[in-house]
């Protein structure tokens, strides 16, 4: 719970000077406010979703199997998210008339 409360910390701190580079003038701040509280949201619904996927299991398999397999899933979600966001700029920056690698 730390590292993912640290990740989420360093990217909602992050998201700043991104957006600066890439949003309009004067609308930074509709981005910021739509976004952070999109992202906790969604942390929040995977932290519940999460626990009661954990809470049907009988401890001793948890103990064995949970943690893994949470991290995995998780990878697996950050993995579909990027391959998205990656086509998501790709699009984007062909519409605009600029590569993007």
């Amino acid at each position: 719970m730390l590292s993912a409360g640290l990740s989420f910390a360093v990217y909602v701190v992050a998201q700043g000077p991104i957006l600066q580079a890439e949003v309009a003038v004067g609308s930074m701040g509709r981005v910021s406010a739509l976004t952070s509280p999109v992202l906790a949201i969604a942390s929040i619904t995977a932290t519940a979703v999460s626990s009661r996927v954990l809470s049907g299991f009988s401890p001793e398999v948890v103990e064995r199997v949970g943690y893994p397999a949470a991290i995995a899933s998780a990878a697996a979600l950050m993995g579909v998210a990027g391959i998205a966001l990656i086509r998501a700029a790709r699009t984007i920056g062909s519409d605009r008339g600029r590569a993007v690698v």
